[in-house]
Protein backbone atom coordinates (compact mmCIF):
# COMPACT_ATOMS: atom_id res chain seq x y z
CA UNK A 1 0.00 0.00 0.00
CA UNK A 2 1.08 3.66 -0.39
CA UNK A 3 1.98 5.13 1.87
CA UNK A 4 2.30 9.50 2.68
CA UNK A 5 5.77 10.38 2.84
CA UNK A 6 5.31 13.27 4.14
CA UNK A 7 3.89 11.66 7.05
CA UNK A 8 6.89 9.15 7.42
CA UNK A 9 9.04 12.27 7.40
CA UNK A 10 7.19 13.66 10.23
CA UNK A 11 7.36 10.25 12.35
CA UNK A 12 11.36 10.00 11.81
CA UNK A 13 11.79 13.88 12.37
CA UNK A 14 10.29 13.55 15.98
CA UNK A 15 12.26 10.29 16.21
CA UNK A 16 15.62 12.32 15.92
CA UNK A 17 14.12 15.42 18.00
CA UNK A 18 13.63 13.53 21.09
CA UNK A 19 15.78 10.20 20.87
CA UNK A 20 12.97 7.72 20.24
CA UNK A 21 11.05 5.65 17.69
CA UNK A 22 7.97 4.15 18.03
CA UNK A 23 3.95 4.19 16.73
CA UNK A 24 1.50 6.42 18.66
CA UNK A 25 -1.85 5.67 19.98
CA UNK A 26 -5.28 7.35 18.53
CA UNK A 27 -7.25 9.23 20.81
CA UNK A 28 -5.45 10.64 23.93
CA UNK A 29 -6.66 11.83 27.46
CA UNK A 30 -6.30 15.39 28.48
CA UNK A 31 -3.01 16.57 29.67
CA UNK A 32 -1.99 18.28 33.01
CA UNK A 33 -2.00 21.64 32.23
CA UNK A 34 -0.25 22.73 36.03
CA UNK A 35 2.63 21.51 34.15
CA UNK A 36 4.22 23.91 31.66
CA UNK A 37 3.40 23.01 27.61
CA UNK A 38 6.63 21.97 25.76
CA UNK A 39 6.63 23.39 23.17
CA UNK A 40 8.50 22.39 19.55
CA UNK A 41 8.79 24.85 16.98
CA UNK A 42 8.39 23.66 13.25
CA UNK A 43 10.48 26.08 11.01
CA UNK A 44 12.05 26.94 7.66
CA UNK A 45 10.22 27.20 4.31
CA UNK A 46 7.14 25.84 2.18
CA UNK A 47 8.22 22.05 2.68
CA UNK A 48 7.15 22.74 6.60
CA UNK A 49 3.59 23.57 5.15
CA UNK A 50 0.34 21.33 4.35
CA UNK A 51 1.26 19.50 1.52
CA UNK A 52 0.13 15.83 2.11
CA UNK A 53 -3.00 14.85 0.34
CA UNK A 54 -5.25 13.24 3.23
CA UNK A 55 -7.46 10.30 2.05
CA UNK A 56 -8.78 7.01 4.01
CA UNK A 57 -5.78 5.70 2.70
CA UNK A 58 -3.91 6.80 5.65
CA UNK A 59 -5.83 5.39 8.54
CA UNK A 60 -4.86 1.89 7.46
CA UNK A 61 -1.30 2.83 7.13
CA UNK A 62 -1.13 4.63 10.15
CA UNK A 63 -3.48 3.32 12.73
CA UNK A 64 -2.77 6.06 14.91
CA UNK A 65 -4.19 8.79 13.15
CA UNK A 66 -7.69 7.33 13.15
CA UNK A 67 -10.07 4.82 15.87
CA UNK A 68 -12.75 3.22 14.86
CA UNK A 69 -12.79 4.44 11.37
CA UNK A 70 -13.01 7.96 11.92
CA UNK A 71 -9.92 10.25 12.61
CA UNK A 72 -8.80 10.47 15.59
CA UNK A 73 -8.21 13.56 17.92
CA UNK A 74 -5.13 14.23 20.52
CA UNK A 75 -6.38 16.26 23.61
CA UNK A 76 -3.07 16.49 24.92
CA UNK A 77 -1.14 18.39 21.72
CA UNK A 78 -2.09 21.26 20.45
CA UNK A 79 -1.45 21.94 16.78
CA UNK A 80 -0.72 25.83 15.94
CA UNK A 81 0.08 27.14 12.77
CA UNK A 82 0.84 30.79 11.98
CA UNK A 83 2.39 32.65 8.29
CA UNK A 84 3.00 36.41 7.58
CA UNK A 85 0.86 37.97 5.69
CA UNK A 86 -2.45 36.95 4.41
CA UNK A 87 -3.12 33.73 6.40
CA UNK A 88 -2.20 35.18 9.94
CA UNK A 89 -2.87 32.24 12.28
CA UNK A 90 -4.55 29.37 10.35
CA UNK A 91 -4.35 26.38 12.90
CA UNK A 92 -5.37 26.63 16.57
CA UNK A 93 -6.90 23.35 17.48
CA UNK A 94 -5.98 19.71 19.17
CA UNK A 95 -4.10 17.54 16.85
CA UNK A 96 -6.18 15.68 14.07
CA UNK A 97 -6.78 15.04 10.43
CA UNK A 98 -10.32 15.70 10.54
CA UNK A 99 -11.59 17.88 8.23
CA UNK A 100 -8.38 18.10 6.54
CA UNK A 101 -7.54 18.36 2.77
CA UNK A 102 -4.21 18.18 3.60
CA UNK A 103 -1.70 17.63 6.61
CA UNK A 104 2.07 18.77 7.05
CA UNK A 105 4.64 17.66 9.43
CA UNK A 106 3.08 18.28 12.27
CA UNK A 107 0.51 15.45 12.35
CA UNK A 108 3.29 12.97 13.05
CA UNK A 109 5.43 15.12 14.95
CA UNK A 110 2.46 16.04 17.41
CA UNK A 111 1.34 12.26 17.51
CA UNK A 112 5.21 10.68 18.76
CA UNK A 113 5.46 13.43 20.93
CA UNK A 114 1.87 13.54 22.87
CA UNK A 115 3.68 9.98 23.31
CA UNK A 116 7.01 10.56 24.47
CA UNK A 117 6.25 13.77 26.45
CA UNK A 118 4.24 13.67 29.58
CA UNK A 119 3.48 17.11 29.76
CA UNK A 120 1.45 19.42 27.60
CA UNK A 121 2.74 19.54 23.84
CA UNK A 122 2.11 22.53 21.62
CA UNK A 123 3.75 21.85 18.12
CA UNK A 124 4.17 25.22 16.82
CA UNK A 125 4.50 26.25 13.02
CA UNK A 126 5.82 29.51 11.83
CA UNK A 127 6.98 29.40 8.72
CA UNK A 128 6.28 30.45 5.15
CA UNK A 129 7.66 29.23 1.31
CA UNK A 130 10.30 30.56 -0.72
CA UNK A 131 12.90 31.84 2.17
CA UNK A 132 16.29 31.15 2.40
CA UNK A 133 18.68 30.89 5.35
CA UNK A 134 21.15 32.78 3.91
CA UNK A 135 19.55 35.75 3.38
CA UNK A 136 15.39 35.90 4.49
CA UNK A 137 15.92 33.89 7.21
CA UNK A 138 19.34 35.13 7.86
CA UNK A 139 19.55 35.10 12.12
CA UNK A 140 20.32 37.91 14.06
CA UNK A 141 24.46 38.53 14.41
CA UNK A 142 25.36 37.20 11.67
CA UNK A 143 28.21 39.07 9.70
CA UNK A 144 28.95 40.21 6.58
CA UNK A 145 30.90 37.49 4.62
CA UNK A 146 32.33 37.56 1.07
CA UNK A 147 31.81 34.74 -1.55
CA UNK A 148 33.45 34.75 -5.16
CA UNK A 149 34.86 38.14 -4.64
CA UNK A 150 31.61 39.03 -3.72
CA UNK A 151 30.19 41.00 -0.42
CA UNK A 152 27.17 39.28 1.04
CA UNK A 153 24.45 41.35 3.04
CA UNK A 154 25.31 40.92 6.87
CA UNK A 155 21.91 40.45 9.11
CA UNK A 156 19.79 43.46 8.86
CA UNK A 157 21.79 45.45 5.78
CA UNK A 158 20.00 45.35 2.21
CA UNK A 159 20.53 46.32 -0.83
CA UNK A 160 19.48 50.60 -2.28
CA UNK A 161 16.42 48.61 -4.07
CA UNK A 162 15.54 46.39 -6.76
CA UNK A 163 17.43 48.37 -9.79
CA UNK A 164 20.49 49.11 -7.32
CA UNK A 165 21.97 46.01 -5.89
CA UNK A 166 25.64 46.92 -6.28
CA UNK A 167 26.16 48.23 -2.74
CA UNK A 168 25.14 47.04 0.70
CA UNK A 169 23.35 49.69 2.90
CA UNK A 170 21.81 49.93 6.08
CA UNK A 171 17.81 48.71 5.98
CA UNK A 172 15.84 51.94 6.42
CA UNK A 173 12.10 52.09 5.74
CA UNK A 174 10.98 53.63 2.94
CA UNK A 175 14.19 54.55 1.72
CA UNK A 176 15.81 51.10 0.53
CA UNK A 177 14.88 48.07 -0.51
CA UNK A 178 11.87 47.21 1.25
CA UNK A 179 13.22 43.81 2.65
CA UNK A 180 16.38 43.22 4.34
CA UNK A 181 18.76 40.31 5.28
CA UNK A 182 16.93 38.32 8.54
CA UNK A 183 13.06 39.96 7.57
CA UNK A 184 11.91 36.72 7.68
CA UNK A 185 13.48 35.49 10.60
CA UNK A 186 12.30 38.12 12.67
CA UNK A 187 8.94 37.97 11.35
CA UNK A 188 8.50 34.20 11.70
CA UNK A 189 9.74 34.54 15.39
CA UNK A 190 7.90 37.59 16.40
CA UNK A 191 4.62 35.89 15.50
CA UNK A 192 5.50 32.62 17.15
CA UNK A 193 6.25 34.74 20.79
CA UNK A 194 2.90 36.39 20.11
CA UNK A 195 1.16 33.40 20.36
CA UNK A 196 3.50 32.01 23.17
CA UNK A 197 2.80 35.48 24.99
CA UNK A 198 -1.13 34.95 24.99
CA UNK A 199 -0.65 30.86 26.12
CA UNK A 200 -4.18 30.50 27.56
CA UNK A 201 -5.58 31.04 23.72
CA UNK A 202 -3.38 28.28 22.36
CA UNK A 203 -3.66 25.73 24.91
CA UNK A 204 -6.50 26.36 27.34
CA UNK A 205 -6.12 26.33 30.90
CA UNK A 206 -2.39 26.69 30.51
CA UNK A 207 -0.10 29.51 32.14
CA UNK A 208 3.13 28.12 31.59
CA UNK A 209 5.46 26.90 28.91
CA UNK A 210 9.09 25.92 27.89
CA UNK A 211 10.46 25.89 24.14
CA UNK A 212 11.48 21.97 24.02
CA UNK A 213 12.84 21.56 20.77
CA UNK A 214 12.91 23.37 17.36
CA UNK A 215 12.35 21.24 13.81
CA UNK A 216 13.82 22.27 10.73
CA UNK A 217 13.37 21.35 7.07
CA UNK A 218 14.60 23.62 4.79
CA UNK A 219 17.36 24.42 2.18
CA UNK A 220 15.61 24.64 -1.18
CA UNK A 221 15.99 27.96 -2.31
CA UNK A 222 19.73 27.96 -0.63
CA UNK A 223 20.75 25.38 -2.83
CA UNK A 224 20.43 27.89 -6.11
CA UNK A 225 22.74 30.50 -4.73
CA UNK A 226 26.40 29.65 -4.23
CA UNK A 227 27.10 31.68 -1.32
CA UNK A 228 24.09 30.72 0.61
CA UNK A 229 25.00 27.15 -0.16
CA UNK A 230 28.30 27.67 1.25
CA UNK A 231 27.66 29.43 4.00
CA UNK A 232 24.69 27.13 4.70
CA UNK A 233 26.19 24.91 8.07
CA UNK A 234 27.58 28.40 9.78
CA UNK A 235 24.10 30.06 9.32
CA UNK A 236 22.41 26.89 10.45
CA UNK A 237 24.97 27.45 13.98
CA UNK A 238 23.89 31.17 14.06
CA UNK A 239 19.94 30.30 13.35
CA UNK A 240 20.01 27.79 16.35
CA UNK A 241 22.16 29.90 18.83
CA UNK A 242 19.62 33.14 17.91
CA UNK A 243 16.67 31.16 18.31
CA UNK A 244 17.57 29.35 21.38
CA UNK A 245 18.07 33.07 22.85
CA UNK A 246 14.87 34.72 21.58
CA UNK A 247 13.04 31.57 22.84
CA UNK A 248 15.18 31.47 26.24
CA UNK A 249 15.81 27.95 25.59
CA UNK A 250 19.42 27.32 25.82
CA UNK A 251 18.80 23.16 26.58
CA UNK A 252 16.43 23.40 23.04
CA UNK A 253 17.06 20.39 21.18
CA UNK A 254 17.22 20.74 17.27
CA UNK A 255 16.90 18.07 14.32
CA UNK A 256 17.00 19.16 10.79
CA UNK A 257 16.10 17.33 7.51
CA UNK A 258 17.94 17.16 3.82
CA UNK A 259 15.74 17.71 0.46
CA UNK A 260 14.23 14.87 -0.27
CA UNK A 261 15.58 14.41 -3.68
CA UNK A 262 19.53 15.01 -2.85
CA UNK A 263 21.33 11.34 -2.17
CA UNK A 264 24.16 11.33 0.61
CA UNK A 265 26.53 10.47 -2.14
CA UNK A 266 26.05 14.27 -3.78
CA UNK A 267 28.69 16.67 -2.92
CA UNK A 268 28.99 18.83 -5.12
CA UNK A 269 25.20 20.42 -6.34
CA UNK A 270 23.96 23.18 -4.45
CA UNK A 271 21.35 20.60 -2.44
CA UNK A 272 24.32 17.99 -1.99
CA UNK A 273 25.89 21.15 -0.25
CA UNK A 274 22.96 21.48 2.21
CA UNK A 275 22.82 17.81 2.84
CA UNK A 276 26.48 17.53 4.45
CA UNK A 277 26.01 21.07 5.93
CA UNK A 278 22.93 19.69 7.63
CA UNK A 279 25.14 16.72 8.46
CA UNK A 280 28.27 18.13 9.67
CA UNK A 281 26.19 20.37 12.01
CA UNK A 282 24.45 17.30 13.27
CA UNK A 283 27.69 16.04 14.13
CA UNK A 284 28.36 18.39 16.63
CA UNK A 285 26.36 17.77 19.01
CA UNK A 286 24.26 15.21 20.98
CA UNK A 287 21.63 17.25 20.68
CA UNK A 288 21.06 18.16 17.38
CA UNK A 289 19.67 15.60 15.36
CA UNK A 290 19.35 15.11 11.16
CA UNK A 291 17.36 12.91 8.76
CA UNK A 292 18.21 11.87 5.49
CA UNK A 293 15.16 12.19 3.95
CA UNK A 294 15.25 10.48 0.25
CA UNK A 295 14.64 6.95 1.49
CA UNK A 296 11.12 8.07 2.94
CA UNK A 297 10.00 9.30 -0.58
CA UNK A 298 7.42 6.61 -2.32
CA UNK A 299 8.80 7.69 -6.01
CA UNK A 300 11.13 10.15 -7.48
CA UNK A 301 10.31 13.43 -6.58
CA UNK A 302 12.03 16.37 -4.78
CA UNK A 303 11.60 20.21 -2.75
CA UNK A 304 10.87 22.54 -5.98
CA UNK A 305 7.48 20.09 -6.57
CA UNK A 306 6.56 19.62 -2.57
CA UNK A 307 7.20 15.83 -3.09
CA UNK A 308 4.31 15.77 -5.92
CA UNK A 309 1.28 18.15 -4.98
CA UNK A 310 -1.02 20.07 -7.34
CA UNK A 311 -0.08 23.60 -8.37
CA UNK A 312 -2.37 26.41 -9.35
CA UNK A 313 -1.97 29.34 -11.66
CA UNK A 314 -3.48 32.10 -13.75
CA UNK A 315 -2.25 33.76 -17.20
CA UNK A 316 -3.56 36.75 -19.22
CA UNK A 317 -3.32 36.69 -23.00
CA UNK A 318 -2.11 40.28 -24.15
CA UNK A 319 -3.27 39.34 -28.24
CA UNK A 320 -6.28 37.67 -29.32
CA UNK A 321 -4.88 33.79 -30.43
CA UNK A 322 -6.91 31.06 -31.65
CA UNK A 323 -6.94 30.15 -28.78
CA UNK A 324 -3.99 30.07 -26.80
CA UNK A 325 -2.79 26.57 -24.93
CA UNK A 326 -1.31 25.89 -21.79
CA UNK A 327 0.45 22.89 -22.02
CA UNK A 328 1.71 21.58 -18.46
CA UNK A 329 3.65 18.37 -18.32
CA UNK A 330 2.38 17.25 -21.61
CA UNK A 331 -1.37 17.99 -21.05
CA UNK A 332 -2.66 20.91 -23.05
CA UNK A 333 -5.45 23.51 -21.89
CA UNK A 334 -7.70 26.03 -23.30
CA UNK A 335 -8.23 29.04 -22.25
CA UNK A 336 -11.13 30.92 -21.99
CA UNK A 337 -11.56 34.75 -22.11
CA UNK A 338 -7.93 35.27 -22.08
CA UNK A 339 -7.92 33.35 -18.27
CA UNK A 340 -7.11 30.25 -17.35
CA UNK A 341 -6.89 28.67 -14.11
CA UNK A 342 -6.11 24.87 -13.74
CA UNK A 343 -5.41 22.34 -11.44
CA UNK A 344 -2.42 20.31 -12.35
CA UNK A 345 0.11 17.59 -11.13
CA UNK A 346 3.60 17.63 -12.01
CA UNK A 347 6.06 14.81 -11.22
CA UNK A 348 10.02 15.43 -11.27
CA UNK A 349 10.29 13.61 -14.31
CA UNK A 350 8.46 15.98 -16.02
CA UNK A 351 10.58 19.08 -15.16
CA UNK A 352 7.69 20.93 -14.25
CA UNK A 353 7.60 22.51 -17.39
CA UNK A 354 4.82 25.12 -18.41
CA UNK A 355 4.43 26.02 -21.93
CA UNK A 356 2.66 28.70 -23.02
CA UNK A 357 1.84 27.93 -26.83
CA UNK A 358 0.13 30.87 -29.35
CA UNK A 359 -1.27 30.20 -33.04
CA UNK A 360 1.99 30.66 -34.44
CA UNK A 361 3.45 28.22 -32.33
CA UNK A 362 5.84 30.39 -30.32
CA UNK A 363 6.60 29.19 -26.30
CA UNK A 364 6.63 30.73 -23.35
CA UNK A 365 8.48 28.40 -20.77
CA UNK A 366 8.94 27.98 -16.90
CA UNK A 367 11.38 26.03 -16.20
CA UNK A 368 12.19 23.46 -12.92
CA UNK A 369 14.21 26.82 -11.35
CA UNK A 370 10.87 29.01 -11.99
CA UNK A 371 12.71 31.28 -14.21
CA UNK A 372 10.34 32.50 -17.25
CA UNK A 373 11.28 33.19 -21.03
CA UNK A 374 8.82 35.49 -21.72
CA UNK A 375 7.05 35.66 -24.66
CA UNK A 376 4.86 38.78 -26.01
CA UNK A 377 1.92 37.53 -26.02
CA UNK A 378 1.38 36.52 -22.72
CA UNK A 379 1.76 37.54 -19.40
CA UNK A 380 1.98 35.40 -16.02
CA UNK A 381 -0.35 36.76 -13.57
CA UNK A 382 0.31 34.56 -10.37
CA UNK A 383 1.97 30.91 -9.69
CA UNK A 384 1.05 29.16 -6.54
CA UNK A 385 0.85 26.23 -4.53
CA UNK A 386 -2.38 25.04 -3.49
CA UNK A 387 -2.47 25.74 0.64
CA UNK A 388 -0.44 28.18 0.77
Amino acid sequence: MKQNHITKASCLLTAMTVGLAGMASADSKPADVSKPVQVFLIMGQSNTLEFGKVSDELKTAYPFLAADGAWSTRKDVRNVSVMVGRKGIYRNEWLTVEKKGKIGIEIGIGHELGNAVDAPVMILKSSIGNRSLGWDLLPPGTPRYSHGGKEQPAYGETYPSKRDMSKIVAYEEGKTLGWYAGKQYDDDVANAKKILADLGKYYPGATKYEVAGIIWWQGDKDMRNAAHAAEYEKNLGRLLAALRKDFKAPNAKFVCASLGQTDESDKDSGHGKILHAMKNFAASSDDIGFVYSKPLLDKPSSSSGHYDFEFEFEVETHEQTDPPLISVCNQEFALSNGICSVKFICTESDGFSIVWKNKTGSDTVCDSDGNIVADKNFKLLRVWVDGI
